[in-house]
Protein backbone atom coordinates (compact mmCIF):
# COMPACT_ATOMS: atom_id res chain seq x y z
CA UNK A 1 0.00 0.00 0.00
CA UNK A 2 1.06 3.38 -0.94
CA UNK A 3 1.60 6.16 1.64
CA UNK A 4 -0.33 9.29 -0.69
CA UNK A 5 -3.10 10.04 -2.84
CA UNK A 6 -3.07 7.73 -5.72
CA UNK A 7 -2.07 8.62 -9.67
CA UNK A 8 -4.24 10.85 -11.21
CA UNK A 9 -4.66 9.89 -14.54
CA UNK A 10 -5.39 12.79 -16.54
CA UNK A 11 -8.35 11.90 -19.72
CA UNK A 12 -7.42 13.66 -23.00
CA UNK A 13 -9.47 16.42 -23.26
CA UNK A 14 -7.51 17.31 -19.78
CA UNK A 15 -4.00 16.70 -21.34
CA UNK A 16 -4.81 18.47 -24.73
CA UNK A 17 -5.58 21.53 -22.13
CA UNK A 18 -2.40 21.88 -20.08
CA UNK A 19 0.01 21.06 -23.34
CA UNK A 20 -1.81 22.64 -26.14
CA UNK A 21 -1.14 19.80 -28.67
CA UNK A 22 -3.35 18.14 -30.34
CA UNK A 23 -4.06 14.49 -30.26
CA UNK A 24 -2.15 13.10 -33.18
CA UNK A 25 0.81 15.66 -31.93
CA UNK A 26 0.73 13.95 -28.99
CA UNK A 27 0.79 10.29 -30.19
CA UNK A 28 3.66 11.06 -32.93
CA UNK A 29 5.40 11.60 -29.80
CA UNK A 30 4.86 8.63 -27.97
CA UNK A 31 5.37 6.86 -30.93
CA UNK A 32 8.93 8.27 -30.34
CA UNK A 33 9.51 8.25 -26.63
CA UNK A 34 9.09 12.30 -26.51
CA UNK A 35 6.26 12.52 -24.61
CA UNK A 36 4.35 10.02 -21.84
CA UNK A 37 2.22 7.30 -23.08
CA UNK A 38 -1.55 6.97 -22.02
CA UNK A 39 -2.80 4.02 -19.63
CA UNK A 40 -5.74 1.88 -20.91
CA UNK A 41 -8.44 2.23 -18.14
CA UNK A 42 -11.20 0.04 -20.43
CA UNK A 43 -11.63 -0.47 -23.99
CA UNK A 44 -12.79 2.88 -24.95
CA UNK A 45 -11.06 4.47 -22.14
CA UNK A 46 -7.49 5.80 -21.29
CA UNK A 47 -5.41 8.12 -19.19
CA UNK A 48 -2.35 9.53 -18.96
CA UNK A 49 -0.60 9.57 -15.25
CA UNK A 50 -0.97 13.90 -14.07
CA UNK A 51 2.54 13.98 -12.57
CA UNK A 52 3.90 12.57 -15.94
CA UNK A 53 2.56 14.88 -17.64
CA UNK A 54 3.52 17.91 -15.62
CA UNK A 55 7.06 16.87 -16.02
CA UNK A 56 7.28 16.73 -19.19
CA UNK A 57 5.62 20.18 -19.36
CA UNK A 58 8.19 21.73 -16.33
CA UNK A 59 11.23 20.01 -18.87
CA UNK A 60 10.22 21.70 -21.45
CA UNK A 61 9.60 24.87 -19.96
CA UNK A 62 13.41 24.66 -18.39
CA UNK A 63 15.17 23.88 -21.92
CA UNK A 64 13.17 27.24 -23.52
CA UNK A 65 15.25 29.21 -20.82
Amino acid sequence: MSDGPPERLLPEPVVKDLTSLSYVTRWRLVKTGQFPAPVRLTAGRVGTPESQVRSWIAEKMAAAK
